[in-house]
């Protein structure tokens, strides 16, 4: 007997056949000459873009036809799969795109990290492989996607890509090349943007003490001072930043500990009270029973 296919699996399945193949497409999208057969209650509901040019009375809802004579087709085909999947891959292409593809010069050298997106989700990926494509492409893909998303109005998208790009930055921030990569992709997003440099600032401050300590981003830093106040910001908000009236906090929490000496809850403590601090709450002025994690609040 066969097994059943589960629900999750028949959806990517018919997902993956609308995308590649154009089953019951109602709308057309080119690019640089490259052909894509899809569907208006996939990308007018999830794009403000599209939804206005197909929904309005221009040439582009009477044909059904959109143009993108100016996009990059990878960025497009990445766009497209997320719209399709909820998902992109970061290096490679679900859609073959043959020859139409131009091949990009990279511009660092680095390890290849795991791959994130569709390929490990079990979309298999239709477009050939491509070689010597080092890390730093990896990342401008993602701003590409995110400009894109921003332009096409798919505001999840812009997450995912802002996110993937962080991710990226915590896998290489100790590249030699990191400096540049964080120029050129600050150049390429939007002035009005924000949300894009919270995740740069996220990652930065997670490395901090390193990448002041050898110099890495301060030229960076000094040229984009919103990002240098994000990371301040980043800092203080994760208590990564002492103040000085913590001392007193601390003071208080390790006092009220050794006063009570053994957890009436659990008893378990082998004469001693041993505890722990958990995310916030030094803040919070509390302390937990290692033991059984009873939550005791300071006098």
């Amino acid at each position: 007997m066969s097994q059943a296919t589960s629900p999750k699996s028949l959806i990517q399945t018919t997902m993956k056949d609308l995308f590649l193949h154009g089953h019951f497409s109602d709308m057309t999208l080119t690019c640089q000459g490259f052909i894509f057969k899809v569907h208006h209650s996939i990308l007018c509901t999830q794009s403000d873009f599209f939804k206005a040019a197909i929904g309005g009375h221009f040439k582009e809802g009477i044909t059904h036809t959109v143009d993108l004579p100016d996009d990059d087709l990878e960025t497009i085909e990445r766009v497209l799969s997320f719209l399709y999947f909820n998902d992109y891959s970061e290096d490679h292409h679900i859609m073959d795109l043959g020859h139409h593809v131009k091949p990009r010069e990279a511009t660092t050298s680095g390890p290849r990290s795991k791959k994130k997106g569709m390929e490990k989700k079990g979309v298999e990926k239709t477009g050939v492989e491509k070689t010597g494509v080092d890390e730093s492409m990896t990342a401008y893909n993602h701003v590409r996607v995110y400009v894109a998303a921003d332009k096409f109005g798919i505001p999840s998208l812009k997450v995912l890509a802002a996110k993937r790009f962080g991710e990226w930055c915590e896998r290489n921030w100790e590249s030699k090349d990191f400096h540049h990569v964080l120029e050129r992709s600050m150049a390429m997003i939007p002035l009005h943007d924000t949300s894009f440099q919270e995740n740069i600032a996220g990652a930065l401050a997670d490395n901090i003490v390193k990448l002041v300590r050898n110099g890495a981003i301060s030229q960076f830093v000094e040229s984009h001072g919103k990002i240098g106040w994000a990371i301040i910001s980043n800092l203080v908000y994760r208590c990564d930043v002492w103040e000085p009236a913590w001392d007193r906090i601390a003071a208080k929490i390790t006092n009220d500990a050794l006063e009570r000496s053994i957890c009436h809850v659990c008893d378990n403590s082998a004469g001693e009270l041993r505890v722990h601090l958990g995310p916030g709450d030094f803040k919070n002025q509390i302390y937990r029973c290692i033991e059984c994690g009873f939550v005791f609040e300071c006098h």
